[in-house]
């Protein structure tokens, strides 16, 4: 045990701030999933509806359980993974920023990192 240490008070505030700054994230990024799963036709506060979204995301059910019950936040792999699954943009999930739905339908399944790898290919074409 160390002793004779003292840690700073905005040191000790910092730290609190940051924790409640990424659950205010995670509660946000909660209710933009809810509202996608409904957006979709689905139901995420009946088991079989959570079931049906946690297959459009190719996610386990038990996993998908714990983002809807805001149990869990979600790695941005994974976030992109449900976003794809649910139609939306990862931008709109992760940060609320509109438009809310995918301009092109991607295929339920389809890997987060070929999806950035083509998101830079096309970053990098425009910008030549």
């Amino acid at each position: 045990m160390l002793t004779g240490w003292v840690i700073p008070d905005d040191i000790v505030d910092m730290t609190a701030s940051a924790k409640l700054g990424a659950e205010a994230s995670r509660d946000a990024v909660h209710g933009r999933l809810l509202e996608a799963a409904r957006e979709a036709g689905f139901d995420p506060d009946q088991r079989g509806g959570q079931v049906e979204v946690a297959r459009a995301c190719g996610i386990p059910q038990a996993q998908m359980h714990r983002y809807i019950t805001n149990k869990a936040g979600m790695s941005p792999e994974t976030l992109v993974r449900v976003a794809i699954g649910l139609q939306v943009r990862p931008g709109w999930l992760a940060f609320g920023e509109p438009p809310m739905k995918l301009s092109t339908s991607v295929e339920p399944g389809t890997d987060p990192a070929h999806l950035l790898e083509l998101a830079l290919s096309s970053i990098r074409n425009e910008r030549r």
